[in-house]
């Protein structure tokens, strides 16, 4: 996974990954000299032909406080998919989020968003990890009970609130693309598809609001502080990475693998992350 190196421009930090496959007279937005160390360089060389570059977004590909990819960004992306090498985007924003700073390319980038837990190629679902639904009710209950009362649950559809505070609904949507706003509800129930990540706004509190919920549910799901947000969720950034798959021309999707159902008060570990495999 390239991260921070791509700051101020992509298309030089690939210089220092293709090197090894580029033609010395093609592909101008390749070309360029890289500003990496030599260690840095030869730690990515590909030792085979590259199929996949990843990068995580905000504070990478798109600097603090910038609202837009520079073209530069966009230029070397799409060289890499004349190459046949697809990019791939990690990130905790949504899926319709992060296709409009892409819309402009030829061809879409794959997309890991909700820090993983969903993996889309164009309109299509290649991967998710759902989170039981005896889990989610569970969950949802103890984080409405928190002052705050508002619980925002993710699936490949979209973003659910379950919520009577409008405030909470604004915070949620604040983080949304403005095409695909949150749609409220009463119960998990009335979420249709599988759920694939659990949040709740703490404001301030979200340290304190982790450290009393990870004793119990650490156990069964990643948790993780995402700025004012506590978010629960069975994937990581890394999940995100399929093997070979992603890359293939046929672009075949992914079965979704569920989660060995256990007792949400046992003492059983939390169990490992599912791959998107076959």
């Amino acid at each position: 996974v390239v991260r921070g190196e791509l700051r101020e421009a992509l298309s030089e930090e690939i210089a220092a990954t293709l090197h090894e496959n580029a033609e010395p007279a093609a592909d101008a937005a390749l070309r360029p000299a890289p500003r990496v160390s030599g260690a840095l360089a030869a730690h990515y060389a590909p030792r085979t032909p590259l199929q996949l570059i990843a990068s995580d977004l905000d504070g990478t590909l798109l600097p603090h406080g910038q609202q837009a990819l520079e073209p530069a960004v966009l230029a070397a992306i799409a060289a890499l998919n004349a190459r046949g090498i697809r990019f791939c985007v990690l990130s905790g924003r949504s899926g319709p989020d992060l296709a409009g700073f892409f819309s402009s390319l030829p061809q879409s980038p794959i997309f890991g968003c909700e820090n993983g837990a969903l993996v889309f190629a164009g309109d299509r679902v290649l991967c998710q990890f759902p989170l039981p639904r005896p889990l989610c009710r569970e969950l949802t209950a103890q984080l409405l009970a928190e002052p705050e009362g508002g619980v925002s649950l993710t699936t490949a559809a979209g973003c659910f609130v379950i919520t009577q505070n409008e405030e909470f609904v604004r915070r949620v949507d604040a983080g949304l693309s403005p095409a695909a706003p949150s749609r409220r509800v009463g119960a998990t129930e009335d979420i249709p598809g599988e759920i694939v990540k659990v949040s709740a706004w703490f404001g301030g509190r979200a340290e304190d609001a982790r450290a009393r919920f990870a004793p119990v549910w650490t156990r069964y799901v990643n948790l993780r502080v995402s700025g004012e947000w506590l978010e629960f969720s069975r994937a990581h950034k890394g999940t995100a990475l399929p093997p070979a798959e992603l890359t293939s021309p046929a672009m075949r999707p992914m079965p979704t693998r569920p989660m060995t159902p256990l007792a949400l008060r046992s003492s059983s570990p939390r169990p490992a992350a599912t791959t998107c495999s076959r």
